[in-house]
C-alpha cells in the first residue's frame, strides 16, 4: 500500500502518537509498503527532523528508521499507480477517505493481506502455479514473511456472506479488513448457458464491485468454470489417467481423457470437470441414454459427438490435486494453456493491495 503523511504529524508539537508513527515506518520496511516521505524543507516539518528530535542520534533505532526512509525515497518513483493509499493524519480523521491516525494506520499496515479462496489447499496451489515464475517468487516471499496469508472461504456462499458483512458496516475494524482482503472465486456456470457465470458467482462479482470505499476491493472471478478447467489436456492424459487409480478403471479413464482432449477449447473451459455431462443434465433426466438427445444438453455441449458423450458422462475426480502434486503439471504446458493477461491480472491485483 501507499502511505502518505499529513505534514503536521511530523511537527515538533504534533499530537500524533510517536510510537504509532514508528510502527507505521517499521511496517514499511523491506519494501512491504511504500511511505511517501519528501526530503526536509525549511517551510514544513519532515520525517527527518521528527526522527532527529524524537530519537537519540547514536541509537540503533534511529539508524534503522533512517534506512527505511532512504529506501522509501529510492522506491518512490516506481510507486504502482493502482495501489491502495492511506494518509496518516494528526486529527482530521476520516476512515471512509483513508485518513487514519498513526496507531490505526499501523494496525492496518501490519495486518497480513488475506487471500480469500474457496479451498485453501488446491486454490493456493493453483494460484502459485498460474502466475509467472517471477511473480511466484514474490508471492512466496510475502507468504513466508507473513505479509499475506491464505484464508479458506468455505465455498462461494460463504464468500458472499463475508463480503456482505464488510459491505454493511463502516466501522473501522471492517474497513481495515476490507483494505487487507483479496478474493478469488470460481466463475461456475449458469444452468441456462454454461458459457456464462452462475447466478451465485455473478452475485459475488457484483457485491465485490460495490465495495469501493475507501479502497476498491480486488476480487478475481476466474475466466473459466473452475480451477480444474485450467489443467492442461497433456496433464490429464499423462498424470490424471493414472492418479489414485482403482482396479479396472484405466481403460475408461484413458477414453475420457482422449474424448475431453478432442473437445473444442471453448467447451473445455466451461465443462463440468467434477461431474461430467451427467452433472449438467436437467433433473428430469435419469439415464445416461438421455445424453444422446441434444434437447437434454446445453447448447455448448451439442457439438460433442455422440460416441464421445458416454466416456464424458462422469467427471475427472480429484483433478484439482494436479496443482498440489509435484510433477503433475509441466510449467511450459500451463503457460501455454492459460491466457497471459489473466496470469498478469491476478498478480497485479495482489501486488496493488499487498
Amino acid at each position: 500500500m501507499i502511505v502518505a503523511f499529513a505534514p503536521e504529524v511530523w511537527a515538533e508539537n504534533s499530537a500524533s502518537d510517536p510510537l504509532g508513527l514508528i510502527e507505521v515506518l517499521a511496517a514499511c520496511a523491506h519494501g512491504r509498503h511504500l511511505p511517501l516521505l519528501p526530503r526536509a524543507r525549511s517551510d514544513r516539518p519532515s520525517v527527518d527532523t521528527w526522527i532527529a528530535h524524537q530519537i537519540e542520534a547514536t541509537s540503533a533505532l534511529r539508524k534503522r528508521l533512517g534506512r527505511i526512509v532512504e529506501e522509501a525515497r529510492r522506491r518512490a518513483p516506481q510507486a504502482p499507480g493502482g495501489a491502495a493509499k492511506i494518509t496518516v493524519v494528526e486529527s482530521a480523521l476520516d476512515p471512509l477517505r483513508g485518513h487514519l491516525g498513526a496507531r490505526d494506520a499501523a494496525r492496518l499496515l501490519q495486518r497480513p493481506l488475506k487471500l480469500l479462496v474457496e479451498n485453501a489447499r488446491n486454490d493456493r496451489a493453483f494460484l502459485r502455479a498460474v502466475v509467472e515464475p517471477g511473480a511466484r517468487k514474490e508471492l512466496d516471499k510475502a507468504l513466508e514473511r507473513g505479509w499475506a496469508e491464505f484464508e479458506m472461504g468455505g465455498g462461494i456462499g460463504e464468500i458472499k456472506r463475508r463480503l456482505e458483512q464488510l459491505r454493511d458496516s463502516d466501522e473501522l475494524p471492517e474497513l481495515i479488513a476490507r483494505a487487507r482482503l483479496w478474493v478469488m472465486f470460481d466463475r461456475d456456470a449458469d444452468p441456462k448457458d454454461r458459457r456464462s457465470e452462475s447466478p451465485a458467482s455473478r452475485e459475488v462479482r457484483e457485491l465485490a464491485a460495490e465495495l469501493q470505499t475507501p479502497w476498491p476491493l480486488h476480487a478475481h472471478q476466474l475466466r473459466r468454470r473452475a480451477i480444474e478447467n485450467y489443467v492442461p489436456v497433456s496433464a490429464i492424459r499423462r498424470w490424471w489417467t493414472y492418479y489414485d487409480l482403482k482396479k479396472g478403471a484405466l481403460e475408461a479413464r484413458q477414453a475420457r481423457a482422449e474424448a475431453f482432449g478432442a473437445l473444442d477449447p471453448e467447451i473445455r473451459r466451461s465443462f463440468n470437470m467434477k461431474k461430467g455431462l451427467c452433472g449438467d443434465l436437467p433433473s428430469s433426466c435419469k439415464s445416461v441414454q438421455d445424453l444422446q438427445d441434444d434437447r437434454n444438453l446445453d447448447p455448448l455441449y451439442r457439438p460433442i459427438k455422440r460416441g464421445a458423450r458416454l466416456p464424458l458422462q462422469t467427471g475427472f475426480e480429484r483433478l484439482a490435486d494436479a496443482f498440489s502434486t509435484p510433477g503433475a503439471i509441466v510449467e511450459s504446458e500451463l503457460h501455454h494453456e492459460v491466457e497471459a493477461d489473466e496470469r498478469r491480472q491476478i498478480m497485479a491485483t495482489i501486488r496493488e493491495r499487498m
